[in-house]
């Protein structure tokens, strides 16, 4: 069994089709999906963080971009509030 433990639910990922083309391509059996771009289609490309340094954690960096990006464009205020309760399980 194979989780994408995080998926934003816009750009390629917008419509349940498409997002099941890419994890059928992928072998990749559930996706967590939080909130993204309310109906938007846009795909957003970062610089692969990981080829330097493949063992070390790009995920800090990543956040900030995308803290600077949402930020200066107002992006955030499109994103729906997801609700505060904790996943429970996964099945």
């Amino acid at each position: 069994m194979i989780i994408d433990g995080h998926a934003h639910a816009c750009g390629q990922y917008l419509t349940a089709k498409a997002l099941q083309l890419i994890m059928d391509d992928n072998k990749i059996d559930y996706t967590v999906l939080i909130p993204g771009e309310l109906n938007s289609i846009t795909t957003y490309k970062f610089k692969d963080y990981t080829l330097p340094d493949p063992y070390k954690d790009p995920v800090i960096k990543t956040i900030r971009l995308t803290r600077f990006a949402t930020g200066i464009t107002n992006m955030k205020s499109g994103i729906p509030k997801g609700i505060d309760t904790p996943l429970l399980s996964l099945v």
